[in-house]
C-alpha cells in the first residue's frame, strides 16, 4: 500500500494536497474525500497505481491502454503494466468503455458517479 498524506494547501484556502513518493496534486476537498475512499477500496500497489486513482478521480477517466501511460525504459514492461491497469480499475470499479472502433487505443476506464 502507498503511504500518502492529505493535508491543507497553505497558498490557495479551500484546497488540499495530497502528497505521496512521486507525486504531488493540489485538488478540491471533494475530489480529495472521493479519493480517500477509492485508495482504500482499491488498494493500490505501488505509486503508478495510485496516480492512475488519482488521475481517475479528477477527471472521470483514464485511457485503457498501458502503452500512453508509460515511456522510456518502462515502454519494455509494456505488458505488465497493463495487467497493472486493469487490475487496479477492476478493484476500483471502474467500468470499460471500448474505443470508436472497439479497440483499447482509444479506450478508456470511467469511474461510475455516486448514484449509478
Amino acid at each position: 500500500m502507498v503511504r500518502y498524506r492529505v493535508m491543507p494547501y497553505p497558498h490557495q484556502p479551500g484546497l488540499v494536497w495530497i502528497t505521496a513518493r512521486r507525486l504531488t496534486e493540489v485538488v478540491a476537498p471533494e475530489v480529495a474525500e472521493r479519493f480517500k475512499k477509492l485508495v482504500e477500496h482499491a488498494r493500490p500497489g505501488g505509486w503508478w497505481q495510485f496516480k492512475l486513482l488519482l488521475e481517475l478521480v479528477r477527471h472521470g477517466r483514464v485511457a485503457a491502454d498501458a502503452t500512453r501511460w508509460v515511456r522510456g525504459r518502462a515502454a519494455a514492461y509494456r505488458g505488465r503494466y497493463q495487467r497493472s491497469l486493469e487490475a487496479v480499475m477492476s478493484r476500483a470499479g471502474a467500468r470499460y468503455v471500448p474505443g470508436p472502433r472497439g479497440g483499447k487505443w482509444r479506450g478508456y476506464y470511467e469511474l461510475p458517479r455516486d448514484g449509478e
